[in-house]
C-alpha cells in the first residue's frame, strides 16, 4: 500500500518593509550604533597551491537539535500580507508534493546553519522526485533577509526593525516584537532558539532575548557596535560578536557576562561564531581568524587569511576548520590551527564551505561546484557553470542534495554525490508578466526541516 503524500513546502519571505499584526507585548526603542565593514582587494597568486599561512600559537588547551514525530498528511501551504506605512511585506508559499515515509520526522532548526559548528547540514532531508503543487509569486527586493529558526511548528525571523513568530501550518502571525513603535534598529541576523528564549542581535549593538512563546522582552545585552553576528548558543552560554571587534558569551538565562574577549580585532566580527570542543572560532574584518577557548575566551591561536573574505563565519567538522579566502579553499586543525591542506580553485569561492557527509562542498563565482573529500581530493566539479546569477548566501546540505539560492530567484537541487543537478525552480514576483518577467532574490541561506524548504 503507498504511503499517503506529504509536503515539501518552500516559504519565501519577501522582506519588503515589515507589517501590521495583531498588539502583544510593548518594548522600549534604542538608539543605534552601526558600522560598516569594507573588505580589501581579491588576492591572487598564479600558484597551484597557495603559499602556507602564517599563525601564531598562543597557548594550547588539552548541536542542539530536537526531534519529535511530526504529521504524516499533506497540509496546504500558506500565504499572507502585512503592510505599514506604504511597506509590504508578503509571505509566500510554493508547495512541492513528493512521496515519503508514512511516519516523518520532525526537527528543529535552532540555530545558525543548524548547528554550533556551522556544517550547513540540514537535520532533515528532502525526498524525490518533487512536483509543483501551487504557488504564489510577491513583490521584488527583499530588504535585511535573514534565514529563519523553526522550532516544533513556529517559525521566527526577522524582518527589518521587527522579529516575527508564525505558525508553520497556516502563516498566522504568533507575536512581533516590538508590538507598537520599532526600534531605531534593525534585526539582521538569524535568530537562535534554545530553552524558550530568542536571541537575536540588532544593528543598536544590542543582543535581545525574548520569551520564545510570547514575545516578551527578557533581556538586552549591550555591546559598543551593530551586532550582525547570528549567536551561537551552547551549553547555557550565547555566543557572538559585534562591530566594535569583540566576541561575546553571555549567560542564556540571565545576560550577564560570562567572558569578553580579552584583545579588540582591527574590525567588526559579524560572521557566526562556532564552538566546539571547548574552543570558540570566529573571523574578524581584520582577515584574522581567531580561535578562543570558550570557558574563558582566552586567545589560543590565531591566523592571517590574506586575500577578500566573501564568507564571514567559519566552519568547524570533525575537528577541522574550514575557511574560504579568494580563490582557496583552506583547512586547519581546529586544536593547533596547523594548515592540513589547501586548494585554490580558478574563480573566487562566494560562501562558507558545506562539510557533511565526510565531503566538504564550495561553490565559485563562474557557477560551479566542487566537491572534496577530508583530504582535499577532488571528487566531482561541476564542467559547465551550475547557475548563471549570483550567489547571495550559503547553501544547505539536506541528505544527499545540494540546495542552493540565487539572484533573480534561482533554486537549484543538485545530486551531492555527483553534481548532477535534480531539478531547479524560478521564482518570479507578483508584478511578473510574461512579456516582462521580474524575478526575486535568494539572499538568506536556505533552511530544510522536515523536509520543508524555507527561503
Amino acid at each position: 500500500m503507498d504511503s499517503p503524500p506529504s509536503r515539501v513546502v518552500l516559504i519565501i519571505p519577501r522582506l519588503v518593509g515589515c507589517g501590521n499584526v495583531p498588539p502583544n507585548r510593548r518594548a522600549d526603542s534604542r538608539a543605534g550604533v552601526t558600522s560598516r565593514v569594507s573588505y580589501p582587494s581579491k588576492m591572487r597568486d598564479g600558484q597551484d597551491s597557495p603559499a602556507t599561512l602564517q599563525y601564531d600559537i598562543l597557548q594550547y588547551i588539552t548541536s542542539e537539535t530536537t526531534v519529535r514525530r511530526g504529521e504524516t498528511t499533506m497540509r496546504m501551504g500558506w500565504k499572507g500580507f502585512m503592510t505599514v506605512g506604504g511597506w509590504r511585506h508578503v509571505m509566500m508559499a510554493v508547495v512541492l508534493l513528493g512521496w515519503m515515509a508514512s511516519l516523518a520526522l520532525a526537527q528543529d532548526v535552532v540555530v545558525f546553519r543548524y548547528s554550533p559548528t556551522h556544517e550547513g547540514v540540514a537535520p532533515s532531508d528532502i525526498q524525490m522526485p518533487v512536483a509543483m503543487y501551487w504557488r504564489y509569486t510577491a513583490s521584488p527586493a527583499p530588504q535585511n533577509a535573514a534565514a529563519p529558526a523553526i522550532v516544533g511548528d513556529t517559525i521566527y525571523y526577522a524582518c527589518r526593525d521587527r522579529l516575527y513568530a508564525l505558525d508553520a501550518q497556516t502563516g498566522r502571525v504568533l507575536w512581533r516584537y516590538p508590538v507598537d513603535q520599532p526600534l531605531n534598529a534593525q534585526f539582521r541576523t538569524t535568530p537562535a532558539v534554545s530553552e524558550g528564549i530568542v536571541y537575536v542581535g540588532a544593528t543598536d549593538g544590542n543582543l535581545y532575548a525574548l520569551s520564545a512563546e510570547t514575545g516578551r522582552y527578557l533581556w538586552a545585552f549591550r555591546t559598543q557596535g551593530a551586532v550582525l553576528s547570528p549567536p551561537t548558543v551552547v551549553n547555557g552560554v550565547v555566543y557572538f560578536g559585534s562591530a566594535d571587534g569583540r566576541v561575546y558569551a553571555i549567560n542564556a538565562k540571565t545576560g550577564e557576562s560570562v567572558w569578553r574577549s580579552g584583545f579588540r580585532t582591527n574590525d567588526a566580527v559579524n560572521g557566526a561564531v562556532a564552538v566546539e570542543d571547548d574552543m570558540v572560532y570566529f573571523i574578524s574584518a581584520d582577515q584574522t581568524l581567531y580561535a578562543a577557548a570558550a570557558p574563558t575566551g582566552l586567545l589560543l591561536w590565531r591566523l592571517r587569511l590574506p586575500g577578500t573574505l566573501y564568507a564571514l563565519s567559519p566552519v568547524v567538522s570533525e575537528r577541522n576548520v574550514y575557511v574560504a579566502v579568494s580563490n582557496v579553499l583552506y583547512v586547519l586543525q581546529a586544536r593547533s590551527g596547523r594548515q592540513l591542506w589547501a586548494r585554490t580553485l580558478p574563480d573566487d569561492i562566494i560562501t562558507e564551505p558545506i562539510a557533511g557527509n565526510g565531503l566538504v562542498y564550495v561553490l565559485t563565482r563562474d557557477g560551479r561546484v566542487y566537491a572534496f573529500d577530508n583530504t582535499g581530493k577532488l571528487l566531482w566539479n561541476s564542467k559547465e557553470p551550475v547557475f548563471t546569477h549570483p550567489v547571495l548566501a550559503p547553501p544547505t546540505l539536506a541528505g544527499n542534495v545540494l540546495i542552493i539560492g540565487t539572484a533573480r530567484g534561482g533554486i537549484y537541487a543538485l545530486d551531492a554525490t555527483n553534481g548532477n543537478v535534480l531539478w531547479k525552480y524560478l521564482l518570479q514576483s507578483s508584478s511578473s508578466t510574461p512579456e516582462r518577467p521580474t524575478f526575486t532574490d535568494i539572499t538568506a541561506t536556505p533552511v530544510v526541516s522536515n523536509r520543508t524548504l524555507y527561503v
